[in-house]
């Protein structure tokens, strides 16, 4: 697994610049689909966003245990620090875990010094939850919540030694429509080669939390993963964590 050093200071007139990785991988919606096809055949990138959670984050790390699936979980700081045995877990079995935010904020609406501590401050908390098992661990690669991010995001991120991943697939299991079987068709369907957003959380962020389109539970999520593991066994597809599929 990664461990860093600390997150430097945040830019600002009375330091120097940041050091930066000498390349920077940032998957967006424009080249999504170029990326996802430099994932192997017969492989595919799982991604879950908005844990860690007891009650979505669990039964999904069985479900992937069972079949020896490993996945990439983009985790919110707020959550992490309700809830750090499970974020451990996830890292004791395999998984990635990325950096998507403390509070899942709408980025582009924030000032630059609060982009900068959303993401600092989770890959902190990452850290030093993960410190308390003896691992020294920072986060190689963020998700900006909603997908909502600018340049100036983009900076911090490779600042703090990250690159940047959205995805290729978006199983809209965050829609209150989408039903267990169309999460679990449009990844099947999907086939291999592809990076695929899925969430073990809901909505973190209180003043989004009243939109009528979010689904207040991701039990068809943890639902459709059995489908989509069983399917995925069946065809011979197993699945990488971005740092695997993206060296």
């Amino acid at each position: 697994m990664n461990s860093r050093q600390s997150p430097p200071l945040p830019p600002s007139r009375n330091h120097q610049p940041l050091p930066t990785p000498s390349e920077f991988i940032n998957i967006n919606y424009d080249n999504a689909e170029i990326y996802a096809a430099k994932i192997p055949a017969n492989y595919v990138a799982l991604t879950f966003d908005d844990g860690p959670t007891p009650e979505y984050t669990l039964p999904i790390l069985a479900k992937l245990r069972q079949y020896g699936m490993k996945a990439t979980f983009f985790v919110i700081g707020g959550r992490v620090a309700q809830h750090c045995d499970i974020l451990q877990q996830i890292y004791r079995e395999g998984h990635e875990i990325g950096n998507h935010t403390y509070d899942h904020l709408l980025l582009t609406q924030e000032s630059s010094e609060a982009q900068w501590a959303q993401l600092a401050k989770n890959q902190q908390q990452i850290h030093q939850c993960l410190q308390q098992i003896g691992v020294n661990y920072y986060p190689r690669w963020f998700r900006a919540p909603y997908g909502d991010q600018n340049a100036q995001v983009l900076a911090y991120v490779k600042a703090l030694g990250m690159n940047s991943a959205l995805w290729s697939l978006d199983t809209q299991d965050w829609n209150i429509e989408t039903t267990t079987t169309m999460i679990a068709n449009s990844v099947i369907q999907g086939g291999d080669r592809q990076l695929v957003l899925m969430h073990d959380g809901t909505e973190f962020n209180p003043a989004l939390q009243q939109n009528p389109q979010l689904n207040p539970s991701r039990q068809r999520t943890v639902e459709a993963l059995d489908q989509i593991l069983a399917d995925y066994h069946a065809k011979g597809i197993s699945s990488l964590t971005l740092s695997q599929a993206f060296r």
